[in-house]
Formats: structure tokens, C-alpha cells, sequence
């Protein structure tokens, strides 16, 4: 070697720590009308290790998954924001100098609300008035667009036997 330049490097040293961070999910923007999330997984702790001056003063973090426009299930790495006790955003740098992420599943699902319509049939054919009241008088069904296009309602049909004495 004929010369160094520059002839001295500063660096700061810092002590190796490991922690478990609560993660929570995020859930931001809206879903198309007639879709909601029916199941979410994903771990509830994250295991961070790297300099002490990061890790130690992190409490917890936070998984965001932007839900605008989704009308499939999710599954996706995403990245982790971390923070302190005051909620300031800390940025932590890890012993493999990756940004620490979680997989994130979501469960959607398509759905209507569908009145219950009773449809009553008599045994004989003798008229009769009658009152009809249902309760509940909607129902929530969960499917594919697909099948809940088509479906209108739901139909209960019950016969009935009328004895005048």
C-alpha cells in the first residue's frame, strides 16, 4: 500500500440488542360497497436486533395495509414503522441493515343485506286475511359478486293448516 487517505476514520460503536416489539395492523382507505374484511393474521410481535440506540427505545409498531379498491384476498410483506413512548416515528436500522417487515393476510369477502320475504301457503282453499311479520326483516349473506347479484331476498316458505272449530 503506498498512502492512505484519509489517514483516520471516526466511527461510533454502539452494543448489540435484541427486542420484541408489539406489532398491530393498520387498516387504511375504504373497500368497495357490499365488501368487508371477515379475517386478518398476522403476527403480534416483531424481533428486532441492531444497535442499542434504535432498538431500545422502540415500544411499538405498526403494519399499514391500504384497503382502497381491494376486492380480493390479501397476502403481502409489509414494511413496519416503528415508535417511541411519545409516539415520535423511530428509525431503526437493524444488524442486516433490512427494513423490518411482516406478512399480512386478509380475508375479503363480498356481501349483501337481503330482506326475508315469507311466502305462506294454506292447506285448504279457503281465503283468508292474514298479517305477516319477520323479524329479523334483513339478513347479511356473504359470497362472490357473482352470487349475490343474484340474489334478491330470501324466501321462507311455510305451509300452514287452519282449523275453525
Amino acid at each position: 500500500v503506498a498512502s492512505v487517505d484519509p489517514r483516520t476514520v471516526t466511527g461510533e460503536v454502539d452494543n448489540l440488542v435484541v427486542k420484541n416489539v408489539p406489532v398491530k395492523l393498520e387498516l387504511t382507505g375504504t373497500l368497495p360497497e357490499g365488501y368487508e374484511v371477515v379475517a386478518e393474521s398476522m403476527v403480534s410481535t416483531i424481533t428486532l436486533e441492531g444497535a442499542a440506540r434504535y432498538i431500545e427505545r422502540t415500544v411499538r409498531a405498526v403494519a399499514t395495509v391500504d384497503l382502497t379498491g381491494r376486492t380480493e384476498n390479501v397476502e403481502e410483506s409489509v414494511n413496519v414503522v416503528f415508535y417511541d413512548k411519545d409516539d415520535n416515528e423511530v428509525n431503526v436500522v437493524t444488524r442486516s441493515q433490512n427494513t423490518p417487515n411482516v406478512t399480512v393476510r386478509l380475508s375479503l369477502s363480498g356481501f349483501k343485506r337481503v330482506s326475508i320475504q315469507p311466502k305462506l301457503t294454506l292447506a285448504d282453499e279457503t281465503y283468508y286475511t292474514m298479517t305477516t311479520e319477520v323479524s329479523p326483516e334483513t339478513i347479511t349473506i356473504y359470497g362472490s359478486s357473482e352470487t349475490l347479484a343474484a340474489i334478491d331476498g330470501i324466501t321462507v316458505v311455510k305451509a300452514l293448516r287452519m282449523y275453525i272449530g
